[in-house]
């Protein structure tokens, strides 16, 4: 520009507004990058609570679920049940050499030594009202491939959440401490003459043309 103090302040001026744009651009990015981050760690804890409720409901519906432990506990529980069947059809035989057809208390024992037969049935096969929640032998694998991936997919989801929390906080900290990828050294002056066009060479050139 012809005018050296307008030509300063117009270089000053495009350089404040550069360093203005290269602030927003970095805070901007950074910004962005917490606040995407911040969305994903609420999905993630979404995830885990349901995660964590279904095997809250797994629990208390089977325990602190163990394939060995309700292995040993069905064994025992079957061991009563058959030695309180065996008792049941001795004392029904015991009983049928003094009683009559009809005999009420015998018709009671039977009722029992059946109940007794239907239970150890039912354990063999699925779930008994008379087995307090106890699963089959036939369902004691899937539960257990269930409880295994419940817990697989909590641990990966914990461990996304610990790493996005790791980047979440980074991004915090970037945020505050913020380096300036733009730098101004110094600012421009008043020039003392014109750096062009070269009016003398322009004189010349229009002369030798003409």
């Amino acid at each position: 520009h012809i005018d050296p103090v307008f030509a300063r302040d117009m270089a000053n001026r495009i350089v404040q507004l550069l360093d203005l744009r290269f602030q927003e651009l970095g805070v901007d990015q950074t910004r962005s990058r917490a606040n995407l981050l911040e969305d994903k760690i609420n999905e993630v804890n979404i995830e885990i609570s349901r995660l964590e409720g279904e095997i809250g409901d797994f629990q208390r519906q089977y325990g602190a679920f163990n394939v060995q432990s309700l292995v040993e506990e069905q064994v025992v529980m079957r061991g009563r049940i058959r030695s309180d069947l065996v008792l049941k059809e001795i004392e029904i035989s015991t009983y049928e050499h003094v009683s009559t057809i009809n005999d009420p208390v015998l018709q009671r024992l039977r009722a029992e030594r059946d109940n007794l037969r239907e239970l150890l049935n039912e354990m063999d096969q699925g779930y008994s009202q008379f087995a307090s929640g106890i699963p089959s032998q036939q369902e004691l694998p899937e539960l257990a491939q269930r409880f295994a991936r419940l817990e697989r997919e909590a641990r990966v989801q914990q461990q996304i959440y610990t790493t996005l929390r790791q980047q979440y906080e980074l991004a915090q900290l970037s945020l505050e401490g913020e380096e300036r990828t733009f730098q101004i050294l110094e600012m421009a002056e008043a020039p003392d003459r014109k750096a062009g066009p070269s009016r003398a060479m322009i004189s010349m050139i229009t002369t030798i043309t003409a």
